[in-house]
């Protein structure tokens, strides 16, 4: 069985598979959909002109930490030159939708070929899982358009940027 995190590796092992079964393989992603644009220009085509865009992609799914990103959104309210962007869909995408918020923006589901605008135009783009995340496609796509990234102790996520850390360096 092949894996995409020592994480995940440690997750089955923990459930009774043999270690030696299990492999890794690396996980990429197809640079040119990711094209470097300037910050402002993307900022401009997305409303984001001003501010400093918090971006969250992904499944809509409170254990992928939306509503704790929301309650940061919440604390930030009073500060207009925050803005808190949200990209995606999922079951729990009410819980940001129905609280909404002035410094909020749910953009829902947007097609992968645009989502490089997205990852442009933000400041930081924030990965606040709860859970054992095996791995964050998103952070890779993120770095790709040169965004910072801000990700939780769990799972593979530390694992992924302290690789690209070493890598970049």
């Amino acid at each position: 069985m092949l894996c995409l995190s020592d994480a995940s590796v440690r997750e089955l092992t923990k459930i009774g598979l043999e270690k030696d079964k299990l492999g890794r393989f690396q996980y990429w992603i197809q640079f040119h959909r990711f094209p470097l644009i300037e910050k402002q220009e993307a900022k401009k085509v997305k409303g984001g002109e001003g501010k400093f865009v918090v971006l969250f992609v992904g499944r809509m799914l409170k254990k992928k930490g939306i509503k704790l990103l929301h309650e940061v959104a919440r604390e930030c309210v009073s500060d207009p030159l925050m803005e808190f962007w949200f990209v995606g869909v999922g079951p729990d995408e009410d819980c940001i939708k129905r609280f909404s918020l002035p410094n909020v923006k749910f953009w829902g589901k947007v097609d992968n070929k645009e989502l490089y605008w997205f990852y442009a135009a933000a400041d930081v783009f924030c990965i606040p899982s709860l859970y054992e995340e095996g791995f964050g496609r998103v952070i890779l796509e993120a770095l790709a358009c040169e965004t910072l990234v801000i990700g939780s102790n769990r799972g593979g996520i530390p694992e992924v940027l302290i690789k690209l850390e070493g890598e970049i360096q």
